[in-house]
């Protein structure tokens, strides 16, 4: 099950106990709620400093707050990652857009799912079936044997060779991850263009931010679209505007959470949009 930071702040989940727990990454995100990034971060703490001594939490130890998280922590503690030393080891041996080879804990295996941050989240599935007690062996063959979720980096390919990929990217830092993947895989024989559907009031100055992304992850100028489905989300196209003119600077500040980009003279608390899909179409010159 998934453990909200609202849930956890709310004592939902009192009364509960854990067996195994679970964190994968953070970024800047519900800030409406919390109010500040290190109210959030602390909510997510909460949860790993509940655990029993009969819990075991498994934490990315690549994301600067997954050491974080195992502070004050009674549980059994266990680490995974695929650049930093940890318990559980992923090296990826190849990624391309048919799938990915890796070496887990030195054991090879190929799997139909792309890109570095699925070859996270397989690595945690792994660490936590063996830290459950179930075979190394078996564990592999079922990972190898598994479909991307639709909506998540789900990719058509069509008779002209166009790779059209969906992903439910709805933050900065989850349409980063998309452009990367598909950066690492790229020959740099291929146009990329971009669609990020917007839809939704709730924050209508996402936008600018992933424009921005978009710009410096190494495409260049090449064409990207956002799409406006509410009549509520005033001055759409000016805010996109004022949004591909911000500063490479400001992202890699955003990126390290140090600080928030500011655009139309205010400062953006909350990046999410509801409703919000990212279509990219990898076309061959």
């Amino acid at each position: 099950m998934e453990v909200s930071s609202h849930a956890v702040d709310q004592q939902r989940i009192s009364g509960l106990n854990f067996d195994i727990a679970l964190f994968t990454n953070i970024s800047r995100d519900h800030i409406d709620y919390h109010k500040t990034y290190d109210a959030y971060i602390s909510a997510k703490k909460k949860f790993f400093d509940g655990l029993s001594s009969k819990s075991i939490a498994i934490v990315n130890i690549d994301d600067k707050h997954g050491s974080t998280m195992l502070h004050h922590t009674k549980a059994k503690k266990k680490t995974f990652a695929l650049r930093s030393a940890a318990d559980y080891k992923c090296k990826i041996i190849e990624n391309q857009f048919s799938g990915l080879h890796l070496n887990i804990n030195g054991q090879d295996v190929y799997t139909k799912l792309i890109g570095s941050f699925n070859a996270s989240n397989l690595l945690l599935t792994y660490a936590t079936a063996i830290e459950l007690g179930e075979n190394q062996l078996q564990v592999l063959t079922v990972l190898s044997a598994l479909d991307a979720v639709e909506g998540r980096f789900q990719q058509f390919k069509s008779d002209l060779g166009v790779n059209s990929i969906v992903d439910y990217a709805h933050t900065p830092d989850a349409l980063m991850n998309v452009l990367k993947t598909i950066a690492d895989i790229r020959t740099r024989n291929e146009n990329v263009i971009c669609v990020v559907g917007c839809g939704g009031d709730r924050d209508s100055l996402e936008e600018p931010v992933n424009h921005t992304i978009f710009e410096i992850k190494g495409f260049g100028r090449q064409q990207q679209a956002t799409n406006h489905d509410r009549c509520r989300c005033n001055h759409g196209d000016k805010k996109c505007r004022l949004g591909i003119t911000s500063i490479d600077a400001q992202v890699a500040a955003l990126k390290r959470n140090e600080v928030q980009p500011k655009v139309d003279g205010r400062q953006q608390h909350e990046y999410r949009a509801h409703q919000q899909h990212t279509v990219l179409l990898v076309v061959p010159q």
